[in-house]
This record gives C-alpha cells, structure tokens and sequence, in this order.
C-alpha cells in the first residue's frame, strides 16, 4: 500500500516513485494501491482489500485464524481481526 498519494502532486517530495512501487508490488506478486488520509483516496478500498484478503486466506487454509485472547493472557501488543 502507497500512503500520501496526494505527494503525486509534487513528485519531488515523495520517497519512491510511482512506478518503482508498481514494479516492487508486481514482482513480489502482492496488490498495490496508493492511500491518502488528507484526501481519503482509496483508504476504505485499501481496508477493505485487505480484509477481503485475510478472509480468503482463513477460509482456505493459508492463514491459521487465531482466537483472541484476554489481556490477562497476552504476552505483548496484539491485534484482532473480526
């Protein structure tokens, strides 16, 4: 995922360029898509990429779901996915 699309503007400020993102996100064979939270370009499309992805995974054996667990148990930062 690209963050601060709306840099597009002025090449000049961003850290890797447009094409060099695509390129890196098609030979690692993963989606590429650019964000911006100032403008709210694509951030529910990106979330919602990204959700759709983690739910194919679980339901097809890629991805081992696990189940959450209290504060009490964990052994550090955690995260969950509904």
């Amino acid at each position: 995922m690209g963050t601060q699309s709306d840099l597009r503007l002025n090449p000049n400020n961003r850290l890797v360029g447009v094409f060099e993102a695509q390129d890196f996100a098609m030979r690692q064979g993963i989606d590429y898509i650019e964000t911006s939270a100032r403008t709210g370009l694509n951030v529910n499309e990106a979330f919602e990429k990204a959700a759709r992805e983690v739910i194919f995974r679980v339901d097809h054996g890629l991805l081992e779901a696990e189940p959450r667990r209290r504060n009490a148990e964990r052994n550090g930062p955690s995260c969950s996915i509904f």
